[in-house]
């Protein structure tokens, strides 16, 4: 018993199905589809399976690209979520700026009441002061007025002298006192400008302060444009990142799909083979079977039909002449006989083509 197999057609395996049908063809058979040779392998069934495995490779070659891809946008969403918390950042230091600012408009805006009641207790000082020198004023008039009495009563009376002298004596006390209250009254008027001249620099500091605090707050607001500039960048490079992580996601869904169609395509091929397998085992098993037929008619057959060709030939003329044919399981004997007596340096086509020759079909 011999071991036949063959080429699997590349295009339509499904399509030999029907040609192993016409196995009573034995000379059309054996010439298209059989090659009788010892231990030779399938290579169309192992190119099948190289172009699965190469199939395969390409699918999971690309789904490292589509995982490359999710982790580059994985990497991009971190960007963008890095971008955010720094425009968040922005935005607060953005908020403690303008704290800052209102905490110096409101120290600018004490100051300046400070200042207002400063004004006010020095116009105060000041009406004080000019009441003062008006009452100093009036004890002067008074003093002249009772000096003008004193000379008058001494120029009068000789005798009312020492009464007017001791009046003159408590007028220059009561003068000395009314002297000594309005100097007491000038230093106080004194006190009162120098409060003032401080009031007046500390309303010039307070000014200088608020001059400061408005430039700062001028750079604040700066800082805070440019704070909210680079959040809008921020933002920019955010969506541009979320655009690049949406593209590779679309990538990664292509190449998924590509992938599930190459496992698809590799299944099918496989399933192709295995069916052409199983058609091929059939073919053999049918084959073997007409070839134990044929060692078996070889076998009860005369010495002639199996070393002669002529006496073959001569043979199935008879039974030409005597039967009109002979049987397709006698011509594949014939066939099979012929090809055991080839040598390994012998090629077989040439053999099987007399074997074609000397085929008579039913």
């Amino acid at each position: 018993m011999i071991t036949i197999t063959y080429p699997i057609p590349r295009d339509s395996p499904a399509s030999l199905v029907g040609r192993v049908g016409h196995v009573q063809h034995c000379s059309d058979f054996c010439s298209n589809y059989f090659f009788f040779a010892r231990d030779h392998k399938d290579a169309g069934v192992d190119e099948a399976l190289a172009r699965a495995n190469d199939a395969l490779a390409r699918a999971n070659d690309s789904l490292a690209r589509a995982a490359e891809a999710n982790q580059r946008a994985t990497d991009a969403d971190q960007q963008a979520s890095d971008a955010n918390m720094r425009a968040i950042e922005a935005d607060l230091q953005a908020l403690k700026a303008v704290d800052r600012t209102l905490a110096g408009e409101k120290h600018t805006m004490d100051l300046a009441v400070h200042a207002a009641e400063a004004r006010l207790q020095t116009a105060e000082a000041a009406d004080r002061a000019s009441a003062a020198e008006k009452r100093a004023a009036e004890i002067v008039l008074e003093l002249a007025a009772e000096k003008e009495r004193a000379s008058m009563a001494i120029d009068r009376a000789n005798k009312r002298a020492m009464k007017a002298t001791a009046q003159t004596a408590e007028a220059m006390v009561s003068a000395a006192k009314y002297t000594d209250r309005a100097r007491a009254a000038e230093k106080r008027a004194e006190a009162a400008e120098f409060r003032a001249k401080k009031a007046e620099e500390a309303i010039s500091s307070a000014n200088s302060r608020a001059s400061a605090a408005e430039h700062r707050a001028r750079a604040a607001e700066k800082s805070a444009e440019d704070a909210n500039a680079q959040a809008a960048k921020a933002i920019a490079c955010a969506k541009d990142a979320k655009n690049r992580a949406g593209a590779a996601e679309k990538r990664t869904l292509a190449a998924e799909k590509s992938a599930k169609d190459a496992n698809s395509r590799a299944k099918a091929i496989l399933a192709s083979n295995n069916e052409a397998i199983a058609c091929a085992a059939e073919a053999v098993a049918r084959t073997n079977a007409c070839t134990d037929k044929a060692d078996a008619w070889l076998a009860n057959a005369p010495k002639a039909h199996r070393t002669d060709m002529e006496e073959v030939e001569r043979v199935q003329a008879a039974e030409m002449a005597l039967y009109g044919h002979t049987s397709c399981s006698q011509a594949l004997a014939v066939a099979i006989g012929r090809v055991k007596r080839v040598g390994d340096d012998e090629p077989i086509l040439p053999a099987l083509a007399k074997v074609r020759q000397l085929t008579v079909l039913k």
